[in-house]
């Protein structure tokens, strides 16, 4: 279960994002955020989500609804020269083949950050 351990960092990477857009005597409630994260990464969103909203409790972030998209990866057969989109098979859908060249699924980054003034 490494998405407690994914959780803490984007959590304090968003809060610090906020604090460097508040102007001087304001505050900044984080609504949302959006993060992206390729297939290889294995993420389970709602394990991520449970661990972020655990551990936002008490900061700006506290009742920020966290969404997770999971990113395909682009395959191109050699036997076949097929380029696909995959999200979860990793043979080629058309000849079957094993040896598909693979590009992504290990990219991960936030998307949005939603925040509304205090």
């Amino acid at each position: 279960m490494h998405e407690a351990a994914l959780a803490e960092p984007l959590l304090r990477l968003i809060l610090d994002e906020a604090r460097r857009n508040e102007a001087p005597g304001q505050s900044l409630r984080v609504t949302s955020v959006r993060l992206c994260a390729g297939l290889l990464v294995g993420i389970e969103a709602s394990t991520l989500i449970g661990c972020f909203s655990i551990m936002a409790e008490g900061t700006s972030a506290e009742h920020a609804a966290l969404s997770v998209s999971i990113l395909p990866m682009q395959g191109t057969c050699p036997n076949c020269g097929a380029v696909q989109t995959v999200r979860r098979a990793f043979n080629c859908p058309l000849c079957h083949g094993h040896q598909v060249n693979w590009q992504g699924g290990n990219e991960m980054y936030v998307e949005a950050i939603t925040v509304e003034n205090l």
